[in-house]
């Protein structure tokens, strides 16, 4: 899926639990970015935190975690 308004192409995945994730790579070309790797994640609030460990599983490997926090959204980096 291309973002009209970013350029980006974004990879998708949505599962059984209502949670979409989805990160693009700017190649440098289409897209000019200050950054690596854009990372989306779409989840309902009932769920409280969603995680993406990079590795496929969360044993020593990285993770991003976010959660709401009031009207914020927190995202942390972290190693299990």
């Amino acid at each position: 899926m291309t973002d009209p308004g970013t350029g980006l192409n974004w990879a998708s995945y949505a599962n059984e639990l209502g949670v979409t994730f989805r990160i693009a790579v700017p190649d440098g070309v289409a897209v000019k970015a200050e950054f690596d790797t854009a990372i989306q994640i779409i989840a309902p609030v009932k769920l409280g935190w969603v995680g993406l460990a990079w590795g496929g599983s969360m044993t020593y490997n990285p993770l991003a975690i976010s959660w709401q926090n009031k009207q914020d959204v927190t995202v942390s980096s972290r190693m299990a």
